[in-house]
């Protein structure tokens, strides 16, 4: 799976959020191909959207995606101006930055920050982990993040052969809840058995630019055991 994150450098401090800019390029672009994979029919075919925004370090990121990748190239190359409710920003460089991984199974544990907060609870989850102590709600975001990977496999045709194992970093168990949507965020640090791209989102509200990662470090997995074939 293959994925290209484009990052904005702007002629000024960008001062709305991931999901403002989502909905006033759709509004600016409306039926593009762009935007159709964002919201549109091509958006229909798939559960995890192809290209989605998000904002790290203040400043816009527009990530593309396997099929969305050469459309959200062109929208790059051709954007010059965002503008949002009367202001204008221009764009002076992007920077592109591409990832690709195949989720194999390796002999190492790869270290993941969230560079935006995680929603890891939808609603229904977030009243079951209310009454959770302390371990079992460790235990139960480890789940969840497992969950995540294994859907981004599945929904990018590979098929999991091996246990995805994650381990979540937090200083909080106690999640914030966005007003808006009404799900439980962390932010914090995990591990994990797989290798996942930098820019890559996972959990819910991806289109307001939550659950984006970033590999911090690797190390060798003690517990792996290499697979032995024989001729």
């Amino acid at each position: 799976m293959e994925l290209k994150a484009h990052i904005l450098t702007l002629d000024k401090p960008f001062t709305s959020d991931a999901y403002t800019l989502r909905n006033a390029v759709l509004e600016q672009y409306a039926g593009s191909d762009f935007c159709s994979h964002i919201d549109g029919e091509l958006r229909k075919k798939v559960i995890y959207p192809r290209i989605h925004f998000t904002l790290v370090d203040d400043k816009p990121i527009v990530v593309g995606m396997k099929e969305a990748m050469d459309t959200t190239d062109a929208f790059v190359e051709e954007l010059k101006k965002i503008r949002i409710h009367g202001q204008e920003w221009t764009v002076q460089s992007v920077e592109s930055r591409h990832d690709q991984t195949c989720f194999d199974k390796t002999g190492t544990l790869y270290s993941y920050r969230f560079l935006t907060p995680w929603v890891g609870l939808n609603r229904q989850n977030l009243i079951r982990y209310k009454y959770l102590y302390a371990a079992e709600r460790t235990a139960f975001l480890n789940k969840m993040l497992s969950q995540n990977i294994v859907f981004l496999m599945k929904e990018f045709d590979y098929s999991p052969r091996f246990k995805i194992s994650c381990r979540i970093r937090i200083n909080v168990l106690n999640p914030t809840v966005h007003p808006e949507i009404g799900m439980g965020y962390f932010t914090g640090e995990f591990q994990s058995n797989v290798y996942l791209p930098k820019y890559l989102a996972m959990g819910c509200g991806i289109s307001r630019g939550f659950g984006t990662i970033a590999c911090i470090d690797k190390s060798r997995n003690p517990k792996h055991k290499p697979d032995i074939s024989t001729d």
